[in-house]
């Protein structure tokens, strides 16, 4: 570990949340290191925030939210990815607002060329077979510029807005690009006439991320701009809070249970094993890194207040605890 200074730095918050640092191609310390220097080197956000906030943030999403066994080109285009989502979200008018991904022109802001280059990069390692994410991702950023234009807008986004698929949270939290990421990086083939049943799963893991990401930052979030909030105003206005949390935590379970047995039909195909178990990775990844960085506010984005709600979740993978979403 003494060659893992990355690691080092945040070794307590580490060893709570990834103990098993050898589960992919990379290990846990290797993948710290990787992702400090790359920081470093690209010098993407500030110095201070990036040593403190970014670099655990962004290993404990990259390690935890992956297939069960993850290829270093897949990790490391994982944390990539998560560099921009990032990006994005916490500098979209120096990013994010100038983005174009078709423009020629060369923008002020090197954050904007790393995004365009990495994107060019992905088109020409994976050629055609690129044209999923990238459509994804174009619908995730054009989501984004909708996104922005609520905070102009008092009332907005209403719950219509929010949960709209295209436009709302479902595209805002990034996860069907990620999910279609590790689909390409990791040469996970779906055949066309089982991607109904492959998006139907897709679907809900991307739900339950919101849903999982929206409880962890209830107390953080403006009315606005929150599942839980949006429902409870839908439910009646004077209602408390931990109501509309506890029918939050319904709805994922819910939610879960439709999950699990979506995932055990593909399971039970040859061809799309590969797929579902990858799916119930990023889902219970998101929600194990969101409990455990709700308990670490120098580091996470969310807050500790609700890190009971969260670890009562149901986990819907069958190689973590906690499978079945029933029992709970």
């Amino acid at each position: 570990m003494q060659h893992y200074p990355a690691w080092k730095q945040h070794e307590a918050l580490f060893a709570t949340a990834i103990p098993d640092v050898h589960r992919h191609e990379l290990s846990a310390p290797e993948l710290a290191q990787l992702i400090a220097d790359s920081l470093a080197e690209k010098v993407l956000f500030p110095r201070e925030e990036t040593i403190r906030k970014r670099v655990p943030q962004l290993v404990i999403f990259t390690y935890l939210c992956a297939p069960r066994v993850a290829s270093r080109q897949g990790l490391v285009a994982a944390a990539e990815f998560l560099y921009i989502f990032f990006l994005f979200n916490d500098h979209w008018a120096a990013t994010g607002a100038v983005f174009v991904e078709e423009s020629t022109s060369m923008p002020v802001d090197h954050r904007v060329t790393f995004v365009r280059e990495w994107l060019a990069l992905v088109r020409r390692r994976f050629g055609p077979k690129a044209d999923r994410f990238l459509s994804s991702f174009r619908l995730y950023h054009a989501s984004l510029c909708v996104e922005a234009t609520y905070a102009d807008r008092p009332g907005h986004p209403t719950w219509d807005e929010y949960v709209d698929k295209r436009t709302g949270r479902y595209q805002w939290v990034a996860t069907s690009p990620y999910i279609d990421l590790w689909e390409l990086v990791e040469g996970i083939e779906v055949p066309d006439a089982e991607r109904e049943a492959t998006d139907q799963l897709k679907e809900l893991g991307v739900e339950l991320t919101y849903l999982a990401n929206d409880i962890g930052s209830i107390q953080r979030d403006s009315n606005e701009k929150n599942y839980i909030r949006l429902l409870l105003a839908k439910m009646g206005s004077s209602l408390p809070i931990e109501r509309g949390l506890e029918e939050a935590l319904r709805i994922y379970r819910e939610k879960a249970r439709a999950f699990m047995l979506s995932s055990r039909d593909l399971q039970s195909r040859e061809l799309l094993s590969s797929y579902a178990d990858m799916v119930a990775n990023v889902t219970d990844g998101n929600l194990l890194a969101t409990t455990l960085l709700a308990e670490s506010a120098p580091s996470g984005r969310y807050s500790p207040a609700v890190s009971g709600c969260l670890e009562s979740l149901p986990r819907v993978c069958a190689s973590r605890p906690g499978i079945e979403a029933e029992g709970n």
